[in-house]
């Protein structure tokens, strides 16, 4: 199941049944909540999607001070383009506390194309899980 899952987060808009499979059950399967791991990629090349190529077209890797920057300074021609920005922004800023230095991962930028997978991806579980590796890091350090 894994594998399908990162193969959906890896082109959104083919066939979202296997996700409504898993909320439909209430629960993830069998009370894992790794279902949902993230392929690592780290080469924006591999990203297929506008936002990226259209405001970072030079940018290997794009932090969120450059996107602040973009969201403030360029006058957008699809209105969406810039909530899908703010959206990657909010996410890392204010959910993930992250510092503005980071440089934000491609599955991000592949996943706001989608705007409804982007809603039904659990966001709490991710931040959740987020948080207790760092609380983990800084207690071994």
């Amino acid at each position: 199941m894994r594998n399908r899952l990162s193969d959906l987060l890896k082109t959104p808009q083919e066939d979202w049944e296997l996700v409504d499979e898993v909320f439909e059950g209430g629960i993830l399967p069998d009370h894992r909540i790794t279902v949902w791991s993230v392929p690592d990629t780290t080469k924006y090349a591999e990203v297929e999607n506008d936002i990226h190529q259209q405001h970072f077209p030079r940018a290997n890797e794009v932090s969120l001070k450059e996107i602040r920057g973009v969201v403030t300074v360029i006058e957008f021609g699809e209105a969406y383009d810039v909530v899908k920005l703010c959206l990657i922004y909010m996410l890392n800023w204010i959910l993930m506390g992250v510092d503005v230095r980071f440089k934000i991962p491609v599955w991000q930028f592949r996943l706001v194309e989608d705007l409804d997978a982007f809603d039904v991806f659990p966001w709490g579980t991710h931040v959740y899980r987020h948080s207790v590796y760092s609380l983990l890091i800084q207690a071994c350090a």
